[in-house]
C-alpha cells in the first residue's frame, strides 16, 4: 500500500536520482533502471516525474477483490476513511496519484 510517508520517500529518491545522476546523462542511470531504458526518454523526462511526484495528491479507492472494479467511484483521503465504509465488504485498497489541475 502507498502511503504518504512512501510518496516522501519516493520524491526524495526522483529529487536525489535527478541532481546526481541528472548531469551525467542517461548513460549513468542505465545500471538503476529494472527494465531497458527507452530510447527516446530524456533527464527531460525525468525532471517530468520529479515535478508530478511533488504536486500530485495521493487518494485511495475501493475496488472489488476479485474483479477489481470499483467499488465506489469517490477517492478517499485516507485508507482508514475508506475502511470504515467497507471495510467489512471483500475490498482491495488502490491508490491514485492524481496530477493537479493546472
Amino acid at each position: 500500500m502507498l502511503t504518504p510517508h512512501d510518496l516522501a520517500v519516493l520524491r526524495a529518491a526522483v529529487t536525489y536520482f535527478e541532481e546526481e545522476l541528472g548531469p551525467h546523462g542517461v548513460k549513468a542511470m542505465r545500471p538503476y533502471f529494472v527494465d531497458l531504458v527507452p530510447e527516446t526518454w530524456s533527464t527531460r523526462d525525468l525532471a517530468h516525474l520529479r515535478e508530478f511526484l511533488r504536486t500530485c495528491q495521493l487518494r485511495y479507492v475501493a475496488c472489488d477483490q476479485a474483479s477489481l472494479e470499483l467499488v465506489d467511484t469517490k477517492l478517499y483521503e485516507t485508507v482508514s476513511k475508506l475502511q470504515a465504509l467497507f471495510g467489512s465488504q471483500d475490498c482491495r485498497v488502490a491508490p491514485v496519484l492524481i496530477n493537479p489541475v493546472a
